[in-house]
């Protein structure tokens, strides 16, 4: 998941403008979304997030890496990387 230093970048895509201090904040807050609103608390408690810098370019729409995004992820038998319109 794009770990988004910027307060300003969390606050345009997170609902209600919120903002994070650490990647475990946005983690609760992201299992805590699947739960409730997504309607998956099996999954919820089974996902394991893993987190990689980015930041969201505006004029682009889009969220970009700040490196290499697997190197900054565990080993790992599954990577989905994913962008939806």
């Amino acid at each position: 998941m794009p770990w988004l230093e910027s307060l300003d970048d969390q606050r345009r895509l997170f609902p209600g403008n919120a903002t994070f201090a650490s990647q475990a904040e946005q983690r609760a807050f992201v299992l805590s979304w699947l739960a409730t609103s997504g309607g998956l608390p099996l999954a919820a408690k089974k996902l394991r997030v893993a987190f990689y810098r980015a930041a969201y370019v505006p004029e682009l729409g889009s969220i970009f890496s700040l490196g290499p995004v697997l190197a900054a992820l565990p080993a790992t038998d599954l990577c989905i990387l994913e962008e939806v319109r």
